[in-house]
């Protein structure tokens, strides 16, 4: 990527004007805090848009400068791009698979086109920190950005970041501005009560704690955990080592009994693994981890305000901070409202027994329909080891989303792949990760959608 990158910044130190469009959800908006701090830091001026993709009803009207910097999206869509900005100078900041007509003045950044994996060893936010340093070596900070954005796309899949990533965490690390230890893989560690990160804890499903609060605070009371210290919730990250390894142990014992015996020993790799620290955030905030920092991005994008998202990644907190606070709680109120939809509508089986699903309809919003699916994973009258697909309506169809655990990976399962394929089949478009993906379909294509992705699913495994 040398050659691409040192044309990157010279397209950045000739344009007399920079317009950058970035995607919403934690990767994009934490590459688009790394590009405008580069940017700013060069005194460029420029302006930057977060939106949701790139497809024919807003190509048109996106709009353009004397440079154009797409970062998180675009690969995919070159021949969309292709139709509006042919004739101007374009710079893609992506990791999605490269597809589509290039063009003269295109200049692209892409781990795919140097043999990368870019749904695994770097996200949108890590092309854009390799931009960031070949301008200049002192931005060099803001690699803990880079790691957010990894770890907001499930690219610590298996409990650690590898190729590139792994590279940009070692320049956070030896910057100081990113602290990795081994811990219990619990999301909220320096934010939420013990009990409630058990409670939370579904993947692997732990019989008897997972979904269950009397569960997971009967499971601290065996252990002579206590909950409070000094009249303080305590967080995970008050756990002395004592205490981590006694809950690590217990966690994986009771897991093990649920789960098929081929995939007995993956249990405590997705138990224990990395746990990125913020260095320079405050203790006990939503900043302090870079897995809690991704989900207060990505509440920004999915609940229309992802310019308070790129402010903070930007590193404007306290300015800010307010307005965070108030869309968390929105996001919080719309999650328990729908997941409380969700479990009174129930899922049912499709043709082939083979996934879960439930149609939210209009009843819940299509922003916030995969993270739905994804808690709905586990709860009661699901089968945590069955796919779960959820579907709800947009002004241009039926958005898709489907999880699963990351244990049936191991078994053959490419999520990713299958709903790309159904979703073609249908006339829609589609795709994602392993372990959770989506797609966009025509209204009225559901059950046959359901029955396509069973198909697949079968088909590969």
């Amino acid at each position: 990527m040398k050659k691409q990158l040192g044309e990157a910044t010279q397209l950045v130190q000739n344009a007399k004007s920079i317009q950058v469009i970035t995607h919403l959800d934690a990767d994009g908006l934490s590459a688009g805090g790394i590009i405008s701090q580069t940017l700013e830091r060069v005194g460029k001026d420029y302006e930057i848009l977060a939106v949701p993709g790139i497809h024919e009803e807003n190509a048109g009207n996106l709009p353009s400068a004397d440079l154009t910097i797409f970062s998180d999206l675009g690969s995919g869509q070159m021949d969309l791009l292709h139709k509006h900005y042919n004739n101007e100078n374009v710079l893609i900041l992506d990791h999605h698979k490269p597809f589509g007509q290039t063009w003269s003045k295109l200049t692209q950044i892409n781990p795919h086109l140097v043999g990368k994996d870019g749904s695994r060893e770097i996200s949108g936010a890590g092309v854009a920190y390799h931009f960031a340093i070949a301008m200049s070596a002192e931005n060099v900070d803001l690699s803990y950005l880079a790691i957010v954005g990894a770890v907001g796309d499930i690219q610590n899949f298996w409990g650690k970041l590898e190729g590139m990533n792994a590279e940009i965490l070692d320049d956070a690390i030896e910057a100081g501005v990113v602290s990795m230890e081994k811990d219990l893989l619990f999301f909220g560690r320096h934010t939420r009560p013990i009990f409630k990160t058990l409670q939370y804890f579904t993947d692997p499903y732990v019989p008897g704690v997972s979904n269950s609060e009397p569960g997971a605070i009967g499971l601290l009371d065996m252990l002579n955990i206590p909950f409070k210290e000094n009249g303080v919730w305590r967080t995970p990250s008050d756990l002395n080592e004592d205490e981590k390894r006694a809950l690590a142990d217990e966690l994986i014992h009771r897991a093990m009994q649920d789960v098929p015996k081929e995939l007995l020993s993956y249990i405590p790799g997705i138990v224990i693994g990395e746990q990125y620290t913020l260095e320079k955030e405050k203790p006990k905030t939503e900043y302090r981890g870079a897995q809690e920092f991704s989900t207060c991005l990505n509440a920004t994008g999915r609940n229309d305000r992802p310019e308070i998202g790129l402010e903070i990644a930007k590193g404007n907190k306290e300015k800010y901070h307010a307005d965070l606070m108030r869309i968390l709680t929105k996001h919080r109120r719309n999650i328990a409202q729908s997941i409380g939809f969700a479990e009174e509508k129930g899922v049912t089986l499709g043709p082939k027994n083979h996934v879960q699903y439930f149609d939210a309809e209009n009843e819940i919003s299509p922003k916030i329909i995969g993270t739905i699916t994804g808690m709905t994973l586990g709860s009661d009258g699901t089968d945590p080891y069955k796919p779960m697909v959820g579907m709800a309506r947009t002004p241009f169809g039926t958005k898709v989303s489907a999880r699963c655990s990351r244990l049936l990976v191991l078994s053959g399962i490419d999520l990713n792949t299958s709903m790309r394929a159904a979703a073609t089949t249908v006339g829609g478009t589609g795709g994602g990760h392993m372990v959770a993906c989506g797609a966009n379909i025509p209204e009225g294509k559901e059950e046959k959608f359901i029955a396509e992705f069973e198909e697949e699913l079968l088909k590969n495994e």
